[in-house]
């Protein structure tokens, strides 16, 4: 919801509580609204009005719970968590913002027997187990870690966290092969997310700069002879540098990209001006290559052009040849 739908909710609700001060309906929707909006001093106010009027209701209680735990108000936020699991004992939600709140506290047993409570109730919790198992490695429980992370992946073969934090586990247990077995089967899985591949690169000892992307949709396909292109966009990336468009380059089956171009912001834009993105390249053999500024409009098509023109140029191709599926 935007900021504008949020501001106009807001004051529906001020103007109906202006009439009827022990409206319910109206006050805990306002609690929402200023939570939703940050202010979580204000939501909680507006909340305890509410309990007032109904001291009973689970969902305006959790909201209370939620704003008191986002201020760091954890003794009163875990008091009214366990009033919730008092009346419901299998609201997984509650069980799980309730070890977050034990695990600021650092009461490490009770963040465990919370984790444990959603997954009796939901083995299939991924996100719960993937926390169990942050957990255990942070206590140096080694083996529940992995098992913690191994059941995360089990669930979503496809989850890049779990997969980063298994790879991180058995790598520190100098299971390099497990390591980059884990890292490589899960980037199979998620072609554009790089970041998986830096650390297979670096687990196997390999050497290969690349653009650093958590995750992209492809837009555009093109192929010639054994070799393939995908356009990326909607990228996000880690680390300073963002990507307006992405080309990954393929050649035969490999998985591995053999060559990427970028569009990349220019982080100086607003400050110093100039040109809003550089045309970059990453190959094995040169690094990272500056193109200089991207004189053009910024759209796809125009970046597609430029970028299939380094492509040619590379290796030799003509730029026609490559046909778009």
């Amino acid at each position: 919801m935007t900021n504008s739908q949020l501001d106009k909710e807001e004051q529906d609700y001020r103007e109906l509580l202006e009439n009827d001060p022990n409206n319910i309906g109206a006050l805990a929707n306002l609690g929402k609204v200023l939570s939703e909006k940050q202010n979580y001093s204000e939501a909680e106010i507006i909340f305890k009005r509410a309990l007032k009027l109904a001291p009973e209701d689970e969902w305006i209680l959790f909201e209370l719970g939620y704003a008191l735990s986002v201020q760091n108000k954890l003794d009163e936020a875990e008091e009214i968590f366990r009033k919730v699991l008092e009346k419901n004992q299998e609201n997984t939600n509650v069980w799980f913002n309730l070890a977050l709140i034990l695990n600021r506290k650092q009461d490490w047993d009770g963040t465990k027997e919370a984790y444990r409570k959603v997954l009796e109730i939901d083995p299939k919790d991924a996100f719960t187990w993937l926390n169990l198992g942050v957990l255990h490695n942070k206590l140096k429980e080694i083996d529940k870690a992995e098992k913690a992370y191994r059941k995360a992946l089990e669930i979503h073969p496809d989850y890049t966290k779990a997969a980063f934090n298994l790879g991180k586990l058995l790598e520190e247990k100098n299971d390099v092969f497990g390591a980059a077995e884990v890292l490589l089967e899960t980037f199979k899985l998620n072609p554009y997310c790089t970041i998986l591949l830096r650390d297979y690169f670096r687990v196997t000892k390999k050497s290969f700069y690349i653009p650093m992307v958590v995750n992209a949709s492809p837009k555009k396909y093109f192929e010639f002879n054994e070799y393939r292109v995908v356009i990326l966009d909607e990228i996000q990336s880690m680390g300073k540098i963002g990507y307006k468009y992405l080309l990954f380059l393929y050649k035969g089956d490999d998985v591995f990209p053999l060559f990427y171009v970028s569009l990349e912001n220019n982080a100086l834009y607003d400050e110093l001006g100039g040109t809003s993105h550089f045309l970059c390249a990453f190959d094995k053999e040169q690094g990272h290559v500056n193109f200089g500024g991207f004189e053009n409009e910024t759209t796809i098509e125009n970046f597609t052009q430029k970028a299939l023109e380094v492509v040619s140029d590379k290796y030799k191709i003509k730029i026609d040849d490559f046909k778009e599926v």
